[in-house]
């Protein structure tokens, strides 16, 4: 854990601030989000319906296993128009709270840890420092297609959300990995 703690607690550094370098500096994240037309007229719709902070998805998940219910639903889904994931919140919050740059830091961190504990125990293959580098920036091409890309496959995100996601994704552990492999070295004889 000892070998670990430095270059897991400096990537997760490194991944904070490109984190807000990325989001905000610069415009690709806000060039594909799109804001709902009328909004509040939507938002207060919503709020009058009862809806409660959750997921939601429209048309809704089949609900049974009737098959004239299955063949129903699968027709107004092909019809479209869908909404395949809206999370909706009842209460306001406050973007710039500490609490949500404190509790990012830590999760940067563990993530940075546990990349530096998978570099450590690959070590053995990975001796140089761009070698190092890119087994970490690996483990960040990974998460981009389990992730992003399997939500562009399954659910119909957006080709150019997808794609800012993955690079934001692969450039964050390429930059994590360039620290963590400075600072995670083969032992030598």
């Amino acid at each position: 854990m000892k070998k670990i703690l430095v270059p897991g607690v400096l990537g997760g550094l490194v991944i904070f601030v490109w984190t807000f370098i990325s989001w905000t500096v610069l415009p690709w994240h806000n060039s594909v989000i799109n804001e709902i037309p009328n909004g509040e007229a939507m938002a207060q719709a919503m709020k009058s319906e009862g809806m409660t902070s959750a997921v939601y998805h429209f048309p809704g998940m089949p609900e049974n296993d009737d098959e004239a219910y299955q063949k129903a639903w699968a027709e107004r889904f092909l019809k479209g128009p869908n909404i395949n994931f809206m999370v909706y919140s009842t209460k306001g919050s406050d973007m710039m709270d500490p609490v949500l740059f404190l509790r990012s830091l830590i999760l940067n961190i563990l993530a940075a840890l546990l990349a530096s504990y998978l570099l450590l125990q690959a070590m053995g293959s990975t001796s140089g420092l761009l070698q190092r580098a890119l087994f970490v920036t690996a483990l960040g091409a990974f998460v981009a297609i389990t992730y992003p890309m399997a939500e562009w496959n399954w659910w119909n995100f957006p080709t150019d959300f997808t794609l800012v996601a993955v690079a934001d994704t692969v450039i964050t552990w390429f930059l994590a990995g360039l620290v963590i492999a400075w600072r995670l070295k083969p032992e030598t004889a």
